[in-house]
């Protein structure tokens, strides 16, 4: 009877230190590439050697809004689309 006390006493205390020490871990921190502009075609984009790194998780890519939007009330988001899809060929976000 003794020993399964200890038993289950000690199993509690297991599990309340596991459970502390799952709280402490922190997931990795993600870094991202900066361009502070997209090239015609996003050719600097697609250039960069950087982004086969794997400390690097993805693009911040700066999109004037005058190429988002050519004229008034009529936007463009293909920069955008054509960014994500080349994006995520290589395992990264934007």
């Amino acid at each position: 009877m003794i020993l399964r006390s200890y038993t289950m006493l000690l199993a509690a205390h297991i599990l309340m230190t596991g459970s502390a020490i799952a709280a402490d871990i922190k997931p990795p921190i993600k870094h991202s590439i900066y361009f502070n502009h997209r090239a015609p075609e996003g050719e600097n984009i697609r250039s960069d050697k950087a982004l086969n790194d794997p400390r690097f998780s993805g693009a911040q890519i700066v999109y004037t809004w005058r190429s988002l939007e050519p004229e008034q009330d009529r936007h463009d988001f293909s920069a955008i689309r054509h960014d994500l899809r080349y994006l995520n060929t290589i395992g990264k976000k934007l």
